[in-house]
């Protein structure tokens, strides 16, 4: 088992990657419905079967790898005010 962590300042949680970490071979992707990501805040977690502890634990770090947190929308003007 994996955890995901939040990274960041708090924002609206919305995961980024899960597709990604469900193409890699028997790994299960548990994230919790939790509205707001943050810092260090267990958002869910990785787990997954393997032929041995090490290939299992290798495989739900691949999955959790691809697991992010969007951005939180930009509040500045992308163009200068005329």
């Amino acid at each position: 088992m994996v955890n995901l962590l939040g990274e960041g300042a708090p924002r609206a949680a919305h995961p980024t990657g899960i597709y990604e970490a469900l193409l890699v071979p028997d790994v299960h992707l548990h994230i919790y419905d939790k509205a707001t990501v943050f810092e260090r805040r267990k958002m869910g977690h990785v787990t997954a079967l393997g032929g041995s502890v090490e290939e299992a634990l290798g495989r739900a770090r691949d999955a959790a790898a691809h697991i992010g947190w969007a951005p939180a929308p930009d509040a500045s003007p992308t163009e200068p005010n005329a």
